[in-house]
């Protein structure tokens, strides 16, 4: 389990830097300031959680923190939906699906 746990940690930290150029710039119309940017802000924060993480899991435990830790960061892949939300919002794209779900069927 910790195994497959792991690999799949990394992969869902990967798949930003594999399908941003092709698929998600476009769908939010990030260009590679922004990328670099979100990329920049991601790695901060993970450096700085980094440095807390170790006397969490002495504290809680392997068990408990791993456990902990897989809930958090998908907490956090979950509000990743956000996003979508947030640049139709900013940019002022709110009709945009929905047109193009017309113009399709």
């Amino acid at each position: 389990m910790l195994f497959i746990a792991t690999t799949v940690n990394y992969l869902d930290r990967q798949v930003l830097s594999l399908t941003w150029k092709d698929f998600i710039a476009p769908e939010f119309h990030w260009t590679d300031s922004d990328y670099g940017s979100i990329t920049a802000v991601f790695s901060i924060v993970y450096a700085v959680a980094n440095l807390f993480a170790g006397k969490f899991m002495d504290w809680i435990g392997t068990r408990r923190g791993y456990t902990v830790a897989i809930g958090v960061w998908s907490v956090g892949a979950c509000l990743h939906a956000l996003c979508g939300w947030a640049t139709e919002h900013s940019l002022g794209l709110q009709g945009c699906r929905q047109g193009l779900r017309r113009s399709h069927t």
